[in-house]
């Protein structure tokens, strides 16, 4: 099933209205996406970030997302992740973060695979979901205490499904707080044979 398919059955199940101040005729106005917070910082030169997670509005939407299904959130706030990507004549791979099986099945889905096929479908840059896995179950990184924690939180949790790896490719994911996540998939990859990852979020 598309993710356009099931962006159409969320506009007929849940009518089109700004999920912050109601606007009619769209999930997520232009007008909100506009007045989001920038991120202050990068964690990294190869990581951008759309948005600052310190923004509430921004936070409330990445939860509503990731707990609530709310898929038909997503499309608005790629728009800038989309916007770059585009500008770039680079061909590219674009990989979702995986979650380990186990986590996925309780919760029931992977929101980044879904940004990650919506950032797709915009940008006909190709998506894999298979090359990347993890392979240990880790606490989730709001739950880890500082830098160092989340830093070995990450340690070896990531595996390749193949050896010889070659291309450019994007890591997708929703938030990164030190990127430690990140640079452990990213790491991996280049290992592996990748010629050169970049990471994109909506949020940091």
């Amino acid at each position: 099933m598309s993710v356009s398919f099931i962006s159409k059955l969320y506009d007929i199940i849940f009518p089109s209205s700004c999920y912050l101040c109601n606007q009619e005729g769209t999930p997520l106005c232009q007008k909100c996406v506009a007045s989001f917070d920038k991120p202050y910082t990068q964690t990294h030169s190869w990581i951008y970030s759309s948005y600052s997670f310190k923004d509430k509005r921004v936070r409330k939407l990445l939860h509503a997302i990731k707990f609530f299904h709310r898929k038909d959130l997503i499309r608005s706030l790629t728009e800038d992740i989309v916007r770059t990507i585009s500008l770039s004549k680079e061909e590219v791979t674009i990989i979702p973060i995986p979650m380990h099986p186990f986590r996925r099945l309780l919760r029931g889905y992977n929101s980044t695979t879904y940004i990650a096929q919506i950032i797709s479908e915009q940008t006909s840059a190709p998506v894999e979901h298979t090359l990347l896995t993890k392979t240990k179950i880790t606490p989730r990184q709001v739950k880890t205490k500082n830098r160092s924690e989340r830093l070995s939180n990450n340690k070896g949790t990531f595996a390749v499904t193949k050896k010889n790896i070659q291309g450019s490719y994007i890591l997708i994911d929703d938030v990164t707080t030190t990127g430690s996540t990140l640079e452990e998939a990213r790491n991996i990859l280049l290992k592996h044979g990748a010629m050169s990852v970049i990471a994109m979020t909506i949020a940091h």
